[in-house]
């Protein structure tokens, strides 16, 4: 029960879980967090996820709905790809000293890189990000607006190994500052002014 507004449902608990991992990582939440986090009861938890990995996975994925795929936006493929708009976003988020990296990254660095549902999805984003920065450059080129010497699969690998950087140096408390750096290092890896 949460609250007096009555139960919560298995979505919303889901949301408030991964909020929380997000927050101070999934392998350092207790069941004891995640009931006062979610307003879930243990029982509630036990019968939607019998294994906390299985509640992480789901909440990975749920953080790539509804995170990533935002933050991606801007590079989506048939619309026009903006890479400047990427960066701006990123630099936004990196920027708040409150930022402790992406949760997906985060988690895929941790303890809990040995579960292959884990490795995988973060193999898949960093495979995603490098192509759609790839994409993007390759678009900005043809239409003259980059450097055309820049090589788009580089530019993408770079871009993505930034942002994974970036996420590891938040967690462990990097100032703003510094993240705000390697974004403008990012950006001319891109071409981007």
């Amino acid at each position: 029960m949460s609250s007096g507004s009555g139960p919560v449902s298995r979505a919303e608990v889901l949301e408030r879980a991964m909020e929380l991992f997000w927050r101070q990582g999934a392998d350092q939440s207790s069941y004891s967090e995640i009931v006062e986090a979610t307003g879930a009861s243990r029982k509630a938890l036990y019968g939607w996820w019998p294994e906390k990995s299985e509640m992480v996975r789901q909440s990975l994925e749920l953080y790539q709905e509804l995170v990533l795929s935002q933050v991606l936006a801007p590079l989506n493929p048939g619309r026009s790809q903006d890479l400047n708009l990427f960066w701006t976003q990123i630099e936004s988020v990196v920027s708040t000293d409150s930022w402790r990296g992406c949760y997906l990254c985060r988690t895929a660095s941790g303890p809990l890189s040995s579960d292959e549902a884990v490795s995988g999805m973060f193999r898949a984003h960093v495979k995603r990000v490098g192509g759609a920065v790839a994409a993007a450059v390759t678009e900005a080129k043809q239409r003259s607006n980059i450097n055309s010497t820049i090589c788009p699969e580089v530019a993408g690998r770079t871009s993505a190994a930034f942002i994974v950087l970036m996420s590891a140096l938040a967690a462990a408390g990097a100032p703003a500052e510094d993240l705000v750096r390697l974004v403008d290092d990012a950006r001319r890896a891109c071409d981007v002014r």
